[in-house]
């Protein structure tokens, strides 16, 4: 199955990401080092386009729910253009459903829909092995406060990843 390849453009308040191939753990740093960087006056308008993406993981989509929850925090609207029906079937089974507008795919309006042009290409550098625990840490933490539902399915995932975060800060203190 194809790996994802993931852009992010933002132009002036409003940022497009494109999603192509199967998004997994290993492409959702970049998505999260976006999150940590929006800040109150930074957002207007988050499109995500999924309409080449073939499949998501959990950690992907704890990260997708962290765009969602961090832009309606700061009142600015957060679109998924091109969910399809296995995608969606996803997002809304880990409650996610209310964080985003649904868009099919020529729907998306506005300037986060407008043609390439004047938009800048966000950087994608590589994640480290800490980089991608604490996405995946993150993550699922965020989809078990976006649906408390979720702590059933992704505690355990949660407890393997303060451990193995714990190792790799030499011992500290496992699992909290």
């Amino acid at each position: 199955m194809k790996k994802a390849s993931i852009r992010i453009a933002r132009r002036r308040d409003a940022y497009r990401i494109t999603v192509e191939g199967r998004a997994t753990f290993e492409c959702s740093a970049p998505l999260r080092n976006l999150v940590h960087s929006i800040g109150p006056e930074g957002v207007r308008r988050v499109a995500i386009d999924l309409s080449e993406c073939t499949g998501m993981d959990s950690t992907f989509m704890g990260v997708l729910a962290m765009i969602g929850l961090r832009v309606r925090n700061l009142g600015a609207l957060a679109e998924i253009i091109g969910c399809g029906e296995p995608n969606r079937h996803l997002l809304d089974g880990l409650g996610l459903k209310q964080l985003f507008i649904h868009r099919a795919p020529g729907e998306l309006a506005g300037e986060a829909g407008e043609a390439p042009g004047g938009w800048q290409e966000q950087g994608g550098e590589a994640a480290s092995p800490r980089d991608k625990a604490e996405t995946v840490l993150e993550a699922h933490e965020t989809l078990i406060d976006a649906a408390p539902g979720n702590r059933e399915k992704f505690g355990t995932v949660v407890k393997m990843v303060r451990d193995d975060l714990a190792k790799m800060d030499g011992g500290g203190e496992p699992g909290k």
